[in-house]
């Protein structure tokens, strides 16, 4: 009888260090990105289409961190430089213009038609709460 009581606690015993593992790889992620919010770009154009490049690294901050296009078709591409956790990037409340995830050494993007003239949040989706924050100025 012994023996089954203490079987009976191997999974949940299991499933309790699976949590606090997850738990403690989370805990490594600073609450606030640290340094500033640094560099601005104007996309180019090629073929028609308005494109720039958007590096990550582990500091949680997009490079350069303001990103100024005309309205039309944009192509952000995101390098991922770090060696740390994967990022994306997406304009707050505009749908179709997220990137895929990007991990250590990968390179993804997408290309989207800008909203309206204005000034957006663009935000790492996983990493808003580190500070993962930049703007999208669309001119006229």
């Amino acid at each position: 009888m012994i023996a089954n009581r203490r079987a009976g606690w191997v999974l949940p015993g299991a499933l309790l260090l699976a949590v606090v593992l997850a738990c403690a790889g989370c805990a490594s992620q600073p609450a606030v990105a640290s340094g500033p919010h640094t560099g601005s770009t104007t996309a180019s154009e090629v073929a028609g289409v308005q494109q720039v490049t958007v590096t990550v690294a582990d500091n949680y901050r997009f490079d350069p961190s303001t990103i100024t296009v005309h309205q039309g078709t944009v192509k952000v591409t995101l390098v991922h430089k770090g060696t740390g956790a994967p990022h994306d990037f997406s304009v707050v409340g505009f749908p179709g213009d997220q990137t895929p995830l990007a991990t250590h050494g990968q390179t993804v993007s997408t290309t989207f038609t800008t909203p309206s003239p204005g000034t957006y949040k663009c935000v790492c989706t996983i990493h808003v709460a580190q500070g993962q924050v930049g703007q999208l100025i669309v001119l006229p």
